[in-house]
C-alpha cells in the first residue's frame, strides 16, 4: 500500500461516510490540529474507492475523518492510502477493524454502522429506539 499526497490545492475529493462512520466532533478536530502543529502528521488517512454507496465511484474516508478535517482546517496536504471494495458489509468491517486499532468503537458506533446495511433492519429499530426514547445504547440493547 502506497501513501499518496493530496496537495492542499488539488482536486482530490474525499467524501465522508455519514451515517456509517462516527460523526465529526469539532473539539476532537481541534485536539488533532494542536497535535499536528506540535508533532506534524504521523499517519495517513485511510480511504476506500467504491461505487456501492451511491452508485458513483468516489473516494470515501474509512479512518481519519477527524484528521482530514484538521488538515483541511490547517490548509495542509493530506497523506492517504486507498483500499478498494464494492461490498458495503466489507467496508463496515474494515471501519470497525481500523477503529479497533486507534480509538475503540463503543456500542453506538457499531449500531450506527450496521444499520446502514439493508438486511440489518434490527439495527435500524434499535437505533430508532435509542434516539426516540433517549436511552443509553447498552440499556436499549438489553431490552
Amino acid at each position: 500500500m502506497q501513501i499518496e499526497i493530496a496537495k492542499n490545492n488539488s482536486k482530490t475529493a474525499f467524501h465522508l461516510l455519514n451515517g456509517i462512520n462516527r460523526p465529526i466532533i469539532p473539539s476532537h478536530v481541534t485536539k488533532i490540529v494542536n497535535s499536528i502543529q506540535r508533532m506534524g502528521v504521523v499517519r495517513p488517512v485511510v480511504t476506500i474507492m467504491t461505487s456501492c454507496i451511491d452508485g458513483i465511484k468516489r473516494r470515501y474516508v474509512l479512518d481519519g475523518q477527524h484528521l482530514i478535517t484538521a488538515l483541511q482546517r490547517l490548509g495542509m496536504d493530506i497523506p492517504y492510502v486507498t483500499l478498494y471494495s464494492e461490498d458495503l458489509k466489507e467496508i463496515i468491517e474494515l471501519i470497525a477493524l481500523l477503529n479497533a486499532s486507534s480509538k475503540s468503537w463503543v456500542l453506538i458506533d457499531y449500531i450506527v454502522a450496521w444499520k446502514a446495511l439493508p438486511e440489518k433492519e434490527d439495527y435500524k429499530v434499535l437505533y430508532n429506539a435509542i434516539q426516540t426514547n433517549d436511552l443509553t445504547p447498552n440499556l436499549t440493547a438489553i431490552c
